[in-house]
């Protein structure tokens, strides 16, 4: 395979110290967004770095990136780094749309000044967002044509929401809820008129979910999970050929073949064979991988760091595309 860096310069002056990428958005096969340590970069062509001092974007850490069926972007974004207290400050909602910002808080909007803990995935009709409330719980909204909706939902002993997800196939609204001391999550879903327990889920906690014809994959801290609507496989290093067991992320190419972000490389899974990419037998130079999404030309663009925010570290290798056969590195290090 074939190895080309490229050197992003917006990047290299804003993101030399912290480059690492968590969240990938693909508007388009032309247009892409990637959230930063520091901010947005957006490829069309070119390199566009977006951050606090270019746009409306309220903190330089941008966690979350979704577009909802109007192809408004939203992004939600942490306090810039590094931090000079130990504790987050709170996060800030932006969207952007045919070149216009908004942006959301107390004054406009139910998001607080604790911030988002987790929005419905992509073209989603109506936008869910999970907001932390004063009491630090969370709080479930629906967003829809500029109005903000109340959700009730069946917390019980369960008070916050880790993550959410928007099935486009059926129309229904996954959700995960926070149980006691970070395991027994409850795992379920919204149909639009009533929430439905998802029973037997294997693990606890889930970092992403993705839909496949009739298979649902969710990547998780404890493995790469198949749910074919009714009994859940968990694979790990026990029983697959994963390097690892934390899983950030998953995607599937045009041949229908399963990609995986993992701690320990990137993997592919053709239903019956694991292979591993890492710093072993690839040009990458950090295993971690942070995000990863693949385009409609079968692109794989990877997000990788170093070690965990917000502790210190030297700089990650960053963005990374593979095109099944050539590396190409966009990062902050090689001027």
């Amino acid at each position: 395979s074939a190895e080309t860096q490229i050197t992003i310069n917006d990047l290299v002056n804003s993101a030399t110290d912290y480059p690492w990428f968590d969240s990938i958005l693909f508007e388009s096969s032309d247009v892409k967004w990637f959230g930063s340590a520091t901010g947005l970069v957006k490829l069309d062509g070119s390199a566009e770095f977006i951050n606090i001092s270019n746009s409306m974007l309220g903190r330089g850490y941008v966690t979350k990136l979704f577009i909802d069926n109007n192809y408004r972007k939203w992004f939600y974004a942490w306090g810039s780094i590094p931090l000079s207290v130990p504790v987050l400050p709170p996060g800030y909602l932006s969207s952007l749309a045919n070149n216009n910002w908004s942006t959301y808080n107390a004054t406009n909007s139910p998001v607080d000044i604790g911030g988002v803990a987790a929005v419905s995935d992509f073209y989603s009709t109506d936008m869910f967002f999970a907001l932390y409330s004063v009491m630090g719980n969370t709080e479930l909204y629906k967003y829809s044509s500029g109005v903000w909706t109340h959700m009730t939902v069946p917390q019980t002993q369960y008070d916050e929401i880790l993550y959410m997800w928007y099935d486009y196939v059926t129309g229904w609204l996954w959700v995960d809820f926070a149980g006691a001391n970070g395991e027994n999550n409850l795992f379920i879903t919204y149909d639009g008129n009533n929430w439905i327990p998802v029973p037997n889920y294997p693990v606890y906690d889930i970092n992403k979910m993705k839909r496949l014809n009739n298979l649902i994959w969710i990547a998780s801290p404890q493995g790469l999970i198949k749910y074919n609507g009714s009994v859940f496989t968990l694979y790990n290093t026990s029983n697959s050929g994963l390097p690892g067991n934390y899983i950030s992320s998953v995607d599937f190419d045009s041949e229908g073949n399963i990609w995986a972000g993992t701690s320990k490389g990137l993997v592919k899974f053709d239903g019956t064979n694991w292979i591993v990419y890492d710093r072993n037998n690839s040009p990458l130079s950090c295993d971690n991988i942070s995000g990863m999404a693949i385009d409609s030309l079968d692109n794989i663009f990877i997000g990788t760091q170093t070690i965990l925010y917000p502790y210190p570290t030297v700089p990650s290798v960053g963005l990374v595309k593979f095109d099944g056969n050539n590396w190409t590195f966009f990062t902050s290090d090689n001027s």
